[in-house]
Parts: C-alpha cells; structure tokens; sequence
C-alpha cells in the first residue's frame, strides 16, 4: 500500500480504534476536568449542538462520518492518544498562541 501512494494525496491510516465524534469531545473534557479543571462546573457543560444553515456537499469515502479512527503510534490506545494529546497542547500553549494569532508566519 505504501509503495502504491501518490504525492499530495490524503491517506487515513486506521489504529483498530474507533469512538464517536461526541465520545472523543467528551474523553477530551474528561482529561481537562482532570489535568485543568475550570474554577467552576466542567467543560463538558460548553458542548453545544448546532445545525448548519446551508447542506453540506456530499464527502467521499466516509460512510460512517460519525466515527473517527485514530492512533499516535502503533499501539497506543485511543483514550491514552487524547489525553498524551491534550497534554501536548497544555504544555505548549504558546504554540497554539502563535498559531491562533498567525503569530507563527513572522
């Protein structure tokens, strides 16, 4: 498969792991609850549904747009990927600060 690839296109590479989109948000909350815990309530308390105002065009090759597949490394579990995630992303909140800010293209 490897050697069959082409430049510039997109490949998903499955980890046998799969969650729901809602599962993934709300094991990210569970992680900031414990690693950055808000003064007050949970951060699952912000998750908010929203519909969108126009269709989305169709996607190709996702049947099951609802799940992710995801995995650092082989053998890294979904659950412990998000929180060495999450972490990474506290640790280097300057980073993101940079990137939000476009502060990373001077």
């Amino acid at each position: 498969m490897l050697a069959a690839g082409r430049l510039g296109e997109t490949y998903n590479i499955g980890g046998k792991s799969e969650m729901r989109n809602l599962e993934v948000v709300h094991a990210v909350c569970a992680v900031l609850d414990e690693l950055r815990p808000k003064a007050q309530g949970r951060y699952a308390e912000q998750i908010r549904f929203v519909t969108t105002a126009r269709p989305r065009p169709p996607l190709r090759d996702r049947p099951a747009q609802d799940r992710g597949r995801t995995g650092l490394a082989a053998g890294t579990e979904l659950r412990a990927g998000i929180r060495l995630t999450v972490q990474w992303y506290l640790d280097n909140a300057a980073w993101t600060e940079r990137v939000r800010s476009g502060g990373y293209r001077d």
